[in-house]
């Protein structure tokens, strides 16, 4: 459960965890001792990141309660309590703008851009800062399998598919944000206007 929430990079953040269990154990070569009992658990922690700094304390608690049988009898019953208390204190090795780009791009696709390029392609669909410009991806974003007929042909395709967090379907590609098509006049004389219109784009 998450109480407080900031940027995934820097905040503070509060977690609160909630556990509880309802174990049986059957010792099945050994003894006809069955174990029945009751277990729950607890975690707080505070996880603090600002700037190259992070600190997390995490402190736990568990209790639980368990009774053994043996052929219908009771045996004693035993109560488990335990506790957890942890710290630590890191410095971050990364330095803003040198990592990190954060300006515009422009992605270029053609129907050519297929398996991990339409993988790569919808990842940056979740990226403010990618403009995908060109033609529809050639698809393919499922796990591909290999198979050998009987004749040693070889053939291969997709046996899984992929989603976009909005539930499209990648598998057949991605159509772009911005539609561009080369003019062939132009590419026969050398200039590409992908590049251009990419630049014009980014100025």
């Amino acid at each position: 459960m998450l109480l407080q929430a900031q940027s995934p990079l820097e905040g503070d953040y509060l977690f609160l965890g909630l556990g509880a269990a309802k174990p049986i154990q059957i010792d099945q070569f050994h003894s006809p001792l069955h174990y029945h009992g009751y277990a729950a658990s607890a975690q707080l922690g505070w996880h603090s990141y600002k700037g190259k700094w992070m600190s997390n304390l995490d402190i736990g608690g568990s209790a639980g309660l368990s009774n053994p049988y043996e052929f219908g009898t009771t045996l004693n019953s035993s109560i488990d309590l335990g506790a957890r208390l942890h710290y630590s204190l890191r410095y971050r090795f990364w330095q803003e703008g040198k990592n990190h780009y954060l300006k515009p791009v422009v992605l270029l696709t053609n129907a050519r851009c297929y398996s991990a390029t339409n993988t790569f392609t919808a990842l940056t669909k979740s990226l403010d800062q990618f403009l995908h410009v060109g033609d529809t991806t050639g698809g393919g974003g499922g796990i591909p399998a290999d198979y050998e007929l009987p004749n040693g042909w070889n053939y291969r395709f997709s046996v899984s598919r992929s989603f976009l967090p909005n539930g499209f379907n990648i598998e057949h590609g991605l159509p772009p944000d911005t539609a561009f098509d080369l003019d062939p006049t132009e590419l026969a004389s050398g200039k590409d206007g992908y590049i251009d219109y990419a630049l014009s784009t980014l100025r």
